[in-house]
């Protein structure tokens, strides 16, 4: 599938750089996203929180060149609110949240990611509308929310994301056209 390829075209850009020491700062945003969704009752949370680096121990985090570039966390029993910090991550290009039990709105910080090629936020209980500023994520080529409480009009703005290759909406209430 389209995922797999450009998820395998990514690692193998990022495994030489894989092993470097993370930022701080973006360990601290990793242990708020921990915090924020109750990491202790994530089905696999293997060594989330301990001493070692996040880049080669801890479940899920991509890294390349001492930064995250990519967070898989998908069917993982997150629960609660997808924290503003994750905005701070700006190499991020993956964010796969799908298939677990978080809540609230679809957080328009996340449009601050410019790198982010795949969102994947399905499955899910979020609510409220698609936020506009979303469609400012020019590199986004997947984008998958389906099966969530979304509700209101589509953004005019979805005909900026000019690299979209995948998009599915589908069981909200969502109204309107998707431009071409």
């Amino acid at each position: 599938t389209l995922l797999r390829a450009v998820v395998a075209t990514t690692l193998l850009i990022a495994l030489p750089g894989a092993v470097a020491d993370l930022s701080s700062s973006e360990r601290e945003v990793l242990m708020e996203l921990y915090t924020s969704t109750d990491g202790p009752q994530w089905m696999n949370h293997s060594g989330w929180g301990d001493q070692g680096d996040p880049c080669s121990g801890w479940h899920g985090v991509m890294c390349s060149q001492s930064h995250v570039i990519g967070l898989f966390l998908n069917q993982n029993s997150l629960s609660g609110t997808i924290p503003s910090q994750l905005s701070s991550l700006a190499e991020l290009k993956f964010l796969g949240l799908c298939t677990n039990l978080l809540s609230n709105t679809i957080p328009s910080h996340l449009s601050s990611l410019a790198k982010l090629e795949y969102l994947g936020l399905c499955n899910n209980s979020l609510s409220g509308t698609l936020p506009s500023q979303l469609c400012s994520l020019v590199q986004l080529k997947y984008l998958t929310l389906y099966n969530n409480s979304l509700s209101g009009t589509l953004p005019s703005q979805l005909s900026n994301l000019t690299q979209l290759q995948f998009l599915e909406f589908s069981k909200n209430s969502l109204s309107g056209t998707i431009p071409s």
